[in-house]
């Protein structure tokens, strides 16, 4: 990271930018934290009258405490963003979903035609292997009908 990058973020927060608005163009959160946290204690620092050498507990207390609760909004903001992210995602997932259920529910009517189409199949082949068995046995009753008819008209010759 460059010091020409750093710069430019502490401008921008010097400016009045939210670190969310200055990530926002581009530039990397734990850098802009960095920076945030930097100024914040160049301000602070600016502003203070000289300190005495040793500072009181309390004071060391609350400093520390305001360090940590920086390291924190640091890090939610990082999950907010984050969560916006996925909320992003999630809703480009919606909007598929709702491009694709129409074709699924096509899919599926066909689906059912084409089973219902089987079925049909599926009784007719078993009617004509009915109807195939009956002319199986109406031929072989023609055939003894015309074996007699024969032994008949040899009986009568």
């Amino acid at each position: 990271m460059s010091t020409g990058v750093m710069q430019e973020i502490r401008d921008r927060l010097a400016g009045g930018q939210s670190s969310t608005e200055v990530i926002a163009q581009g530039f990397a959160p734990p850098t802009v934290y960095k920076v945030q946290r930097q100024l914040r204690r160049d301000q602070n620092g600016a502003m203070a009258p000289a300190a005495p050498a040793q500072p009181s507990p309390e004071l060391a207390e609350a400093r520390q405490r305001i360090q940590e609760l920086e390291e924190e909004v640091a890090s939610l903001e990082a999950d907010v963003d984050s969560m916006e992210e996925e909320a992003k995602a999630s809703a480009e997932l919606q909007t598929h979903l709702e491009v694709l259920m129409p074709k699924l529910n096509g899919l599926l009517g066909e689906v059912t035609q084409l089973r219902a189409a089987r079925d049909q199949a599926v009784e007719r082949a078993s009617a004509l292997g009915a109807n195939a068995q009956e002319a199986g046995r109406l031929r072989h009753r023609v055939t003894e009908l015309e074996s007699q008819l024969q032994g008949a008209a040899s009986s009568h010759a």
